[in-house]
């Protein structure tokens, strides 16, 4: 579980990295190999959080998060929950706003937004760069969210079952 969570602590540093360059108006073209491994990896992780979620549920203990932040300091759900609200928030504001609902291609050799086929607008060079960044955005605001609560319940399962052990050596 240490391991599943460091790794989880990893991918959400990296990914709120990665969305601050989002900010910074660098070409994020290069780094748009790194989304689908960002992606993949928050599977990595999600799959043994939702089993170790499991084990941190008692029968007396009915609130999942009151039993998985027990141990953290008081402020982090709160954390969690500001997390999760930008979260919906970045993907509406970027979809809706910043990309007007489609996605930078390039066709014919322009460069061009475009939703499920229909031509929205063309791009110049630092337009299309931008609506590359938004996609990375995307990708990373939702990364962040899973790789936090991942790590949070791998944490706490992790000092679970430290816990247990120490009771059950004395």
């Amino acid at each position: 579980m240490k391991l599943l969570a460091l790794f989880a602590v990893v991918g959400l540093i990296v990914s709120a990295l990665l969305h601050l360059v989002t900010f910074t108006g660098v070409d994020c073209s290069g780094f748009s190999a790194l989304i689908f491994p960002l992606g993949a990896g928050v599977f990595v992780v999600w799959i043994p959080t939702v089993f170790a979620s499991k084990n941190l549920q008692s029968d007396k203990q009915k609130d999942f998060w009151k039993v998985a932040l027990a141990r953290f300091p008081k402020w982090l759900p709160k954390v969690l929950g500001v997390l999760a609200a930008y979260m919906i928030f970045n993907f509406i504001f970027t979809i809706v706003v910043l990309k007007h609902g489609g996605g930078p291609r390039i066709v014919n050799g322009e460069k061009i937004l475009q939703s499920h086929g229909q031509f929205i607008k063309k791009l110049t060079d630092e337009e299309y760069v931008a609506q590359k960044g938004y996609d990375l955005r995307i990708v990373t605001g939702h990364t962040m969210m899973f790789y936090c609560a991942a790590a949070l319940v791998l944490s706490a399962r992790a000092r679970q079952a430290k816990s247990r052990k120490l009771k059950a050596e004395n």
